[in-house]
């Protein structure tokens, strides 16, 4: 082979390998695309299952926060679950194969403002996906709003808890189902008039000329004098001994029937009628007549006619015994056997008996007894009252014209007579004001009006624990004492709140911020100059025209407080011609030892000793209130005060990856 034609061959070798090997760098170029897509796209899909599981973690725990906000409206202020809440917390969470863990980064509490109740939770959310091995971290904002504490549950316009006593007449106005309730035994003696019904845990004994709609008692119920129910029912048994007429009586027990007329009768036990005269009686057990006319008598067991009646149907699946052969006043008697009874067709013995009796009653439930604790309102008050120091302290908060803060009660001289319990910021020893100055008085202000101004409104017994108030008003809002306080005399548009016990003077005018309504509370339509601009900024809406919603304002009277876990105070004594426009908050008991009228609902809570004592007659008028007021809305006593219609909520504000 010559020269040349070798070298052709070399070179077609040589484009051949040139050939084969960009071939196979193709070939491994497509090999590694193709992997690398794959690897994308498992990256991808990792990444999908990953961050899927993220998102879904943000609303797992805005779920979680939802439910803290939620349980914080049952418990007191300084329990919060969400005020626990800190920086660097964990919380963890597992959804099939993603673990998902969430960190707290801030907290940031509500504002001061009533508007800004909620919680500003930052917080990185990381999922790990185990099966796809991908991780992915989120920032998130919460906001997240407790709900408002309940308030106490009422059943009734009256709910005590412990026994009633009452003396003196009991007059409800204006409520048509209107509702008495007590844990505990009731003793009505005057006359009663509005109740619809009566309820007590105990026994209930009416006398006088109390008249009900409708008495029922876990223990007995007994009726006296001329007292009166369209319906009476007792698990532990009925003594009627009024003269008066009442509907149906039905009890567990025995019915005893001693007077009176009763048109129907029911008991599970026995019957003894010997009252003027009776509708239908039906016993579960015997059935015995003495006196009076009766339209049926039934019984499981033996019926017994006493004395010569009147008597319609007579029904026994026992015998029936007459008073003798010759007594023919009724017009049948079927049972299974008869006694000295005449042999007439009247008379079927044995013979087949069938009715009905009644239903086993079950025992009433009061509603819960409710947490009251002055307390847990404090910061909801425009003036705060505490002796500290010697020296009378009042804390201002949201009040028009006034700076918040602490101030002492303090005095100045003038034309020897004296002004007297205005707003200071620094006192003497002998109470006198130091600053403001003396010759700088006209510019401190007064929140009292006393009946000259020589004289002050407010004193405190040191020994005693006790707040004297004697004036004439204050200016409006909502008032908090620590310790007793007695309000001897005046006319306030004001709510008192007191963490022991509350007592009130002769012919005392007290209207709750709720009743008195804008044009006394915000408008300061009374007559007195002291108190100009004086009014509570955070209850009312002055553009509007109106009162802020709130329920802190419907309390006109609340007593008791909760100190290292026991309850302290807690009872109401109300004097004579005492009018009380606003709701009766005792966390104890009530009394009233002298003519009261209350326009609200009234709570005894029963958390001390003693009963609730209404010596003198009491009217309770909810006729005609005002639009703004709503006397079964009382704050629960936790932190809500004032716009308190709100409900649990959280949701994320914002997200974004990190």
């Amino acid at each position: 082979m010559n020269a040349p034609s070798r070298q052709r061959g070399a070179a077609t070798i040589l484009t051949v390998l040139v050939s084969a090997l960009a071939l196979g760098v193709i070939a491994l170029s497509l090999i590694f695309s193709v992997r690398g897509n794959q690897d994308r796209q498992v990256a991808a899909q990792a990444a999908s299952q990953s961050q899927a599981g993220v998102w879904t973690g943000v609303e797992v725990f805005r779920r979680y926060f939802l439910k803290l906000a939620e349980e914080d409206s049952q418990l007191p202020e300084d329990e919060s679950r969400l005020a626990r809440l800190a920086v660097g917390d964990e919380r963890e969470a597992s959804l099939g194969s993603n673990a998902l863990t969430l960190k707290i980064i801030d907290v940031e509490p509500p504002g001061e403002a009533e508007e800004d109740r909620a919680y500003s939770i930052t917080a990185d959310l990381r999922n790990r996906h185990a099966v796809a091995q991908a991780a992915t971290l989120l920032r998130v904002v919460y906001q997240v709003t407790p709900g408002s504490a309940p308030g106490p549950e009422h059943d009734g316009v009256i709910d005590i808890h412990g026994d009633l006593n009452a003396s003196g007449d009991i007059d409800i106005q204006g409520e048509e189902n209107a509702k008495l309730n007590v844990d505990g035994s009731a003793t009505l003696k005057g006359s009663v008039n509005g109740v619809e019904s009566l309820r007590a845990t105990k026994d209930i004994t009416l006398e006088g000329s109390a008249s009900v709609g409708e008495a029922y008692a876990n223990g007995t119920l007994t009726l006296k004098g001329s007292a009166s129910v369209l319906k009476g029912s007792a698990l532990g048994g009925i003594a009627m001994q009024s003269g008066a007429q009442s509907g149906e009586l039905n009890t567990n027990g025995n019915l005893l029937i001693d007077n009176g007329r009763v048109e129907t009768g029911n008991a599970l036990g026995e019957i003894r009628a010997g009252g003027a005269g009776y509708g239908s009686l039906t016993a579960g057990r015997t059935l015995t007549l003495r006196n009076g006319m009766a339209e049926t008598a039934n019984a499981v067991g033996n019926i017994a006619i006493n004395a010569w009646l009147d008597v319609r149907s007579i029904n026994s699946r026992a015998t029936v015994t007459c008073p003798a052969v010759g007594w023919t006043t009724f017009d049948s008697i079927r049972a299974l056997a008869v006694s000295n009874c005449p042999a007439i067709d009247k008379v079927q013995a044995p013979a087949e008996v069938s009715f009905e009796l009644m239903a086993r009653l079950e025992p009433y439930v009061m509603p819960q007894k409710p947490t009251v604790d002055a307390y847990t309102l404090k910061a909801g008050a425009n003036y705060v009252f505490e002796f500290v120091a010697g020296q009378r302290r009042v804390t201002v908060r949201n009040v028009n014209g006034l700076a918040d803060g602490e101030y002492f009660l303090g005095n100045y001289s003038h034309d020897g007579r004296g002004w007297r319990d205005f707003l200071c910021l620094q006192v003497d020893a002998s109470a006198n004001c130091l600053d403001p100055a003396p010759a700088d008085r006209r510019q401190a202000r007064t929140i009292c009006q006393g009946h000259a101004s020589e004289q002050g409104c407010l004193s405190y017994d040191s020994r005693n624990r006790k707040w004297t108030l004697a004036g004439k008003s204050l200016a409006p809002g909502v008032l908090w004492f620590e310790g007793d306080l007695h309000i001897s005399n005046g006319n306030y548009h004001n709510s008192f709140l007191s963490t022991r016990s509350i007592s009130t003077g002769g012919q005392v005018v007290v209207s709750a911020v709720n009743y008195s309504g804008f044009k006394f509370i915000c408008s300061i339509q009374y007559p007195h100059i002291d108190f100009t601009g004086l009014y509570p900024s955070n209850l009312c809406d002055m553009a509007m025209g109106k009162l802020k919603s709130n329920s802190i304002g419907n309390i006109g009277l609340l007593a008791g407080g909760v100190v290292d876990g026991q309850f302290r105070g807690g009872d109401i004594t109300l004097g004579s011609q005492s009018e009380i426009n606003g709701s009766v908050i005792a966390g104890n008991r009530l009394s009233a030892t002298g003519d009261s009228k209350i326009r609200g609902y009234i709570t005894a809570a029963g958390w001390g000793e003693g009963s609730s004592d209404f010596l003198n007659d009491l009217e309770l008028d909810l006729a005609d209130l005002p639009p703004d007021y709503r006397p079964e809305d009382i704050p629960g006593m936790g932190s809500c005060l004032s716009n308190c219609d709100v409900k649990a909520s959280a949701r994320a504000k914002w997200v974004r990856y990190l």
